[in-house]
């Protein structure tokens, strides 16, 4: 009987070991909508940064707001926290939380800054608008939106001179609300 007992002891944890693998060798576009729920589930604040970034709206673009703007230029996306972009302590409710937002396979055209006849066109590009929440008291008290990210090689931050970087965030900004209506 312990025999028995003892094999399907061993047999769940393989199976776990399998699937903890798989979880870990899938690309993002399908392991972050799984890491979402999860965050959701076990942080008691990834829910309200959520939520609150989700209707927050869009810089220079009144009445546009970010979720509105992914599903419009993206489909499907994902709000997580960013690995180790946990600072918010558990008991007080204080501390910073970097969240990302990530969609996948979008066509992104901005006008190139140095040569403004010809434009940098990515295809099927991964973007991630990636934000900084402080939280105090277990309450929302600021939210930055310092940088935007296309194919995980073009790093555009807001205010910067290096390379153009802020006059590209602005852009990849603006081509995402591209036709999208005040709501």
């Amino acid at each position: 009987m312990a025999n028995k007992i003892f094999r399907v002891i061993l047999g769940i944890i393989i199976v776990c070991g399998v699937l903890f693998g798989i979880y870990y060798i899938l690309p993002g576009r399908f392991k972050n909508p799984i890491t979402q729920a999860y965050q959701q589930a076990t942080n008691k604040y990834a829910s309200t940064a959520f939520d609150t970034l989700k209707k927050a709206e869009v810089p220079k673009h009144e009445g546009v707001t970010f979720d509105s703007m992914m599903t419009n230029a993206l489909g499907d996306h994902t709000w997580i926290i960013a690995p180790n972009g946990n600072g918010v302590d558990k008991e007080s409710g204080n501390g910073v939380m970097t969240v990302y937002c990530d969609g996948y396979e979008c066509d992104v055209s901005i006008q190139d800054a140095k040569q403004t006849d010809t434009n940098n066109t990515y295809s099927k590009a991964h973007v991630r608008l990636v934000f900084n929440v402080t939280f105090t008291g277990g309450q929302i008290t600021g939210i930055e939106f310092p940088q935007v990210e296309v194919d995980d090689t073009n790093v555009w931050a807001k205010g910067s001179s290096a390379n153009d970087a802020d006059t590209y965030y602005h852009e990849t900004i603006d081509f995402l609300c591209n036709g999208l209506q005040v709501e």
